[in-house]
């Protein structure tokens, strides 16, 4: 994945974590709302960390 939309991803991901974390801040929700934060971190990483599957060139036919 080019790193333009990678960054454009994680920035997107990181905003609907915070977002999420503060509507259920206002609402009262206490696991809820770290749950949110901590998962879009993970995903974030995840993005950044793990390749994307690609083809294999070099196999038999």
């Amino acid at each position: 994945m080019p790193t333009n939309i990678r960054t454009m991803l994680s920035f997107v991901v990181a905003l609907l974590a915070v977002a999420v974390f503060y509507f259920e801040n206002q609402a009262g929700q206490g696991f809820l709302k770290w749950f949110a934060l901590v998962l879009g971190v993970t995903m974030t990483g995840a993005i950044w960390l793990f390749p994307e599957a690609g083809r294999r060139d070099d196999r038999p036919t």
